[in-house]
């Protein structure tokens, strides 16, 4: 059965959604019929399925693994698919593979007969990059669009970045499905709500993203937003934060959790290591905030480092409750204001 190489383009999506969190998760599934090849994968977040017309002689299936096909495929241009392997025409050689005896579930969710989804789209898609950068992993490990906003964790840190949907519902990604609409530069994409999944195609792959619980915060509940949408701030230029921060992570490079304490005094930022080489900067404000004044907290150097970093903009806005009994975060924006990053407060006794 010969197909021509650039008809198979979209396994690239297969391999982009793999994982080795299952028996099945880095495998692809091909059923070859007289009249059609379809190719299904399975793993621990999604169900993708493709079909393509064919005329085959002969009926069968492979489960193989997919970065072996696609290493193989990219290989050369002309071969056929067989039930021992792929022959190379040129060569007339033939690379094995390995048919896996795995049992592949026909479903992974049942959609109920005549249930009709909700069809949505959602724009600004690229905009979660920031967020999927603040992603955990297992019950943190998606980043939810909810509220017109991206919203990701990893418990100690959050990021909140605006888009301009205007949807209802609240959709889990996991950061693999991020990963492809990075690859594949997708900003707007339409997608099918159901029950207890949802669906989307690309290039012709049917991708299902069966519902799974998160832990993400409900970060626009009332008292949430009371714990991190703090009022007043100092702004810093972001390159010149960004060079104080990187001498300050060489001096709390075996600090726990490479902890630095900071304060505001005299209307600047005072950077603090004091657990086993004692250091500290002071990092000029554009203005002083007499409201912040002697506010003080204790952050991960190399986390607050990262959230400087992926702000867009080219101010740095820190943002922290002058009520130092209720202070439990600190908030960072940039001068454009759609990003919001958060980082709890360590807890413990600043001298």
């Amino acid at each position: 059965m010969k197909i021509e190489k650039e008809k198979l383009e979209f396994l690239n999506i297969f391999r982009i959604l793999s994982d080795n969190k299952s028996n099945l998760g880095d495998k692809i599934q091909i059923v070859v019929k007289k009249d059609k090849i379809t190719f299904n994968q399975i793993t621990q977040t999604v169900r993708l399925t493709k079909s393509m017309p064919i005329s085959s002689k002969e009926e069968y299936e492979l489960l193989i693994p997919i970065f072996e096909l696609t290493g193989y495929l990219a290989l050369d241009s002309n071969f056929e698919i067989t039930k021992q392997g792929l022959i190379y025409d040129q060569e007339k050689e033939i690379y094995e593979f390995e048919n896996l005896q795995l049992d592949f579930p026909d479903e992974v969710v049942n959609i109920e007969k005549g249930e009709q989804p909700e069809e949505i789209t959602i724009k600004n898609i690229l905009k979660s990059g920031i967020a999927k950068n603040f992603a955990g992993t297992d019950d943190v490990g998606a980043i939810a669009l909810t509220h017109n906003h991206f919203v990701a964790t990893d418990r100690l840190l959050c990021a909140i970045v605006k888009t301009d949907n205007n949807i209802d519902e609240t959709v889990y990604f996991p950061k693999l499905i991020l990963d492809l609409f990075d690859s594949y530069k997708i900003d707007e994409l339409g997608f099918k709500i159901y029950k207890d999944c949802f669906t989307f195609e690309i290039a012709g792959v049917s991708i299902l993203v069966p519902n799974q619980d998160y832990a993400i915060p409900e970060v626009f509940d009332e008292n949430y937003i009371n714990e991190y949408d703090h009022k007043d701030s100092v702004s810093i230029d972001k390159i010149y934060l960004e060079r104080h921060l990187k001498k300050m992570m060489i001096a709390s490079t075996n600090n726990p959790n490479n902890r630095i304490f900071f304060s505001i005094k005299n209307g600047d930022l005072i950077l603090k290591s004091k657990d086993f080489k004692s250091s500290f900067t002071t990092v000029k404000t554009d203005e002083p905030n007499e409201r912040l004044e002697g506010q003080e907290g204790i952050v991960s150097c190399n986390y607050f480092l990262k959230m400087v970093q992926n702000l867009p903009g080219s101010k740095t806005f820190i943002y922290m409750n002058p009520d130092l009994e209720d202070s439990a975060t600190v908030k960072l924006e940039d001068e454009n204001h759609d990003v919001k990053l958060l980082h709890i407060l360590f807890q413990d006794t600043v001298d």
